[in-house]
């Protein structure tokens, strides 16, 4: 059978709508569709030349039918990308179809304007000219039915992604038939990050796909921290390329800004701040006929003003009706231990609650004595509502603790304010705390150990006066006691030493340091982010500074006396005031060895005030009972009657009592010498602490121990 050019030219132009030609060109289905094409049957008598023209131009309908195949299965994605991409390729498609219908209409015109001869086979719109005509389409095409095959299994950005790398193609028909579907694809992907930049919000059905290189976080908290640090992230797999990961994190922080000042801070006085900003000619003139480099341009410049704008909004507002200064100013004075005429009240009236068990102590009256101190101290006058925040936080109590070892203070604080002094920075905020009211009990035991050697030589000084008044052997009243009193008064010395020193060096070298930064930083600070990161390093440096930055020292554990191998260690023996267990040996110098070694210095000068109150009682005992006989003598004397009371004259001190109590000081002071050479050994290890200052301190304490602890070993050999 054989085809003229005229109807093989007819039946191409039908093909390449994507339809079977008619009597001599039909679509072969092939063993898949990718093989499938238009070809001229085997019974039909065309030219090997005409035929291999009729495949050339019949490629165009196979292309049509594969685009159309594609934009089916994206449209199918539910993406609004997917969708702009599907529109776009309708556009190159109607194009398409538009050109193959003017070849039609002047295929049509030619047939009835032409006469010629039916041997001849000949027209001005033959196979040959339909290949010149048809061969851009076809191309763009080709180029389309690629694009669709690697953007119909991906999403959102990812499909931005792989439109900009084609669009980088060396063919310059290629990147002419990419640009358009890169603009038409970035339009949604633009307008949904404007609305996130200057609204604060997230399309749903935009988003809710994965089609946004910003998602929204499922939090199982509202609190004000998890709504700012992970409220909102960045999903980098969606991130088109031409968006750089600095823009992108400006293009989150504003975003977020705005949505906090919305959900967290009810502020929408934003808007109007932001009403310049908002006015800036961008994606709305943009996406109607800018390109993607100008909607780029905008999205740098609107991001970079939004959020100076929205992130000073925010921190005025922070700073001034939420009063995060004032906040952590309170956290400073109150948790930190800054505020001394507090400490000193709080540590009178709670003293004796917490000298109990820590299983037996009651929160509710420890609070109010919190709250008498804050009354009756200069913060009286401090907003009420940021006192009724200060409240007592016991730890976890374990076998032995006293209340001491559990009790810190903690601050509770809600509101937008909150994200800055998160849950976590609170816990350690308390662990500080505890360390902190540790040292000052062993500060105020230090005291209260002066006080009690002072009246044992008071009490000295009325057993010398007796003598003289009564002629009584003070000597053998009190025996060894000026010998042991002396010695008592330097070792009490060298831990006051100790204290002092260690107290110097949290409040002037990692306290007041971290919080002259922490202020400076506040000033400095314009964004949220920065005060957070401020904060955050103020916090850390204290943590580290107060050896609570290692692996062992968890919150549960960094009360003074933890440090336990069983059960009944750290509890204080009865009759020498030393620590079962303690040991010496903390391992290879981390920051929890420090730690360690820190809290078993501070239980050893804890155990001091055992020694030193026996001796005081003796000592204030035999007083009273010298000055009790001395007295019913003289009244024996009045009457002239004696008795069995008045001549036997009292003992005086135990001279068994003086050598444990010798002993035992002994043991003790043996037990912080250990302790604080191995503190004293570990400290200079750590290369990211300025520990040079408290070192230098301690050498003379650790040659004065050494010497200190030599004469009275020798003393005490001797005595025995």
């Amino acid at each position: 059978m054989a085809a003229t050019e005229s109807a093989l030219v007819r039946e191409a132009l039908h093909c390449c709508q994507g339809i079977d030609g008619g009597r001599f060109v039909a679509f072969d289905n092939g063993t898949a569709a990718d093989t499938g094409r238009f070809a001229c049957g085997s019974g039909v008598d065309v030219s090997p030349a005409q035929r291999q023209l009729i495949s050339k131009i019949t490629e165009l309908g196979w292309l049509l039918r594969k685009v159309k195949e594609l934009t089916a299965q994206a449209a199918a994605q539910e993406s609004v990308v997917h969708e702009a991409l599907v529109a776009a390729c309708n556009k190159e498609v109607n194009n398409c179809c538009r050109l193959i219908a003017i070849l039609e209409a002047q295929y049509q015109q030619q047939q009835q304007t032409t006469h010629t001869t039916a041997s001849s086979n000949i027209g001005p719109l033959s196979l040959r000219r339909l290949v010149v005509w048809l061969a851009e389409p076809q191309q763009r095409l080709r180029v389309l039915a690629s694009c669709l095959d690697a953007a119909v299994s991906l999403r959102g950005g990812q499909v931005i992604n792989a439109l900009h790398a084609m669009s980088k193609h060396g063919d310059p028909l290629v990147r002419r038939a990419v640009g358009p579907l890169l603009e038409e694809t970035c339009v949604p992907f633009f307008r949904k990050l404007s609305r996130w930049i200057l609204d604060g919000t997230l399309d749903i059905t935009f988003s809710s796909g994965g089609d946004f290189m910003i998602v929204q976080q499922q939090l199982g908290s509202d609190h004000p921290a998890s709504v700012w640090r992970a409220g909102y992230a960045l999903d980098s797999t969606m991130q088109p390329r031409f968006v750089t990961p600095e823009l992108a994190q400006r293009v989150l922080t504003s975003g977020k800004t705005v949505a906090f000042l919305r959900e967290c801070c009810g502020d929408s006085e934003w808007a109007a701040a932001m009403a310049h900003a908002g006015s800036i000619p961008g994606i709305t003139d943009s996406s109607n006929g800018g390109t993607t480099l100008q909607r780029l341009k905008w999205l740098e410049t609107t991001a970079a003003d939004v959020g100076a704008t929205v992130g000073s909004r925010l921190l005025d507002v922070l700073m001034r009706r939420e009063s995060l200064p004032a906040h952590l100013a309170a956290v400073r004075r109150y948790v930190l231990l800054g505020q001394g005429d507090f400490v000193r009240t709080l540590l009178d009236l709670a003293g004796p609650e917490l000298d109990k068990s820590a299983k037996d102590i009651s929160i509710f009256s420890l609070q109010g004595h919190v709250e008498t101190a804050l009354r009756s101290c200069g913060a009286a006058v401090a907003d009420s509502d940021l006192l009724r925040r200060v409240q007592v936080k016991l730890n976890r109590a374990l076998d032995g603790d006293c209340g001491w070892d559990v009790f810190g203070l903690a601050y509770s604080l809600d509101g937008p304010a909150a994200a800055v002094l998160s849950p976590e920075a609170m816990a350690s905020y308390g662990r500080v705390s505890r360390l902190l009211w540790n040292i000052k009990q062993v500060d105020h035991l230090v005291a209260q150990a002066w006080h009690d050697l002072d009246n044992i030589g008071h009490s000295l000084a009325t057993l010398r006066g007796l003598e003289k008044e009564f002629g009584i052997d003070a000597a053998a009243v009190t025996g060894d006691v000026p010998a042991l009193l002396r010695y008592l008064h330097a070792q009490r010395a060298d831990m006051a030493h100790f204290v002092a020193s260690l107290q110097a060096k949290v409040l002037y070298e990692v306290i007041e340091p971290a919080w002259a930064k922490l202020e400076a930083a506040l000033r400095a600070a314009a964004t949220l982010d920065e005060v957070i990161a401020a904060h955050e390093a103020a916090l850390q440096a204290i943590v580290e500074g107060t050896y609570l930055d290692g692996p062992g020292s968890s919150i549960a554990s960094s009360g003074v006396g933890n440090t336990r191998s069983s059960s009944n260690s750290g509890i204080m023996n009865k009759n020498d005031g030393t620590t079962a267990g303690s040991s010496g040996s903390f391992g290879g110098g981390n920051a929890s060895d420090v730690h360690a070694a820190l809290r078993a210095a501070l239980r050893a000068v804890l155990n001091i005030a055992g020694p030193i109150r026996r001796v005081a009682d003796a000592v204030e005992l035999a007083v009273v009972e010298q000055q009790t006989f001395l007295k019913r003598a003289k009244e024996s004397e009045a009457t002239g009657e004696w008795n069995e009371e008045v001549y036997n004259s009292p003992q005086g001190v135990s001279r068994e009592l003086l050598a444990e109590v010798r002993s035992g000081a002994w043991r003790v002071h043996s037990a912080f010498d250990r302790h604080v050479r191995t503190f004293h050994a570990l400290v200079p290890q750590h290369s990211h602490l300025d520990l040079r200052w408290l070192s230098s301190r301690l050498e003379p304490l650790d040659a004065g121990i050494s010497a200190a602890a030599g004469g009275v070993r020798s003393k005490t050999t001797s005595a025995s």
